[in-house]
């Protein structure tokens, strides 16, 4: 599972380069010297990984209340169908307004704006919390495995993955390496798309129970547990 993370997290940089390289290279340091350099990009990516962690969390401990239910194999497979359902509309043509997104987006402007004013580890660390709050849809598919999960631990560590497989192509970008944006955006039009469909089958296929090591294994709900025990 933490190698599918990683993964998808290498991948999605296809997609972060674009949404996030800006942002990455705008990204002040404390200094010209190497070492402050190296600190202010550990202080960003690693804050921002942070984050991610943070919200694997709060979506682990909610999959795990659906998993104490007894309601973790019907989360897997509403969630594979709506990331399909999704992707359906999108390929029929329809827009789908993310108004709340944007509102989002346009709240953490003013506080992105005045972090990068500063130029101290504390504000950068703060810059990258507010980075993996940032809309991503490579996020929400990560999130949604994440909440798939059952466990929260597991899905801190997913998401930690993730996080981690984001990074490489973004350190890259603060280094200036633009062409590579353009270069892969192409892809990442194309890796988008074909990610979350293959993620939404994997969640469905999960959800089945069909007792496929690493795929679809067998889950012992514990409310199931519970009831045995009585």
């Amino acid at each position: 599972m933490w190698i599918l993370a990683f993964t998808m997290g290498i991948t999605s940089s296809l997609h972060c380069l674009g949404m996030c390289g800006p942002l990455a290279m705008a990204c002040p340091v404390t200094g010209t010297k190497k070492s402050q350099i190296l600190a202010s990009r550990l202080a960003y990516h690693g804050s921002r990984i942070l984050m991610y962690s943070a919200i694997g969390s709060v979506l682990g401990l909610i999959g795990e209340a659906f998993k104490v239910a007894g309601w973790h194999q019907f989360l897997s497979i509403v969630l594979g169908l709506l990331i399909l359902l999704h992707l359906m509309v999108r390929w029929l043509g329809f827009e789908i307004q993310d108004a709340y997104i944007f509102r989002l987006f346009l709240r953490l402007k003013k506080p992105f704006n005045a972090l990068i004013l500063r130029r101290n580890l504390a504000s950068i660390a703060l810059l990258g919390l507010l980075n993996g709050l940032l809309p991503c849809a490579m996020v929400y598919l990560a999130g949604t495995i994440a909440l798939a999960n059952g466990h929260w631990v597991q899905a801190m560590l997913f998401m930690l993955a993730f996080g981690f497989g984001t990074t490489p192509l973004l350190l890259l970008a603060a280094e200036g390496f633009r062409w590579i944006k353009n270069k892969l955006n192409f892809a990442a039009g194309l890796a988008l798309p074909v990610l979350s469909a293959l993620t939404g089958l994997l969640l469905i296929f999960r959800g089945l129970n069909a007792g496929l090591p690493w795929i679809s294994p067998e889950i012992f709900g514990w409310a199931g547990e519970a009831a045995m025990c009585r």
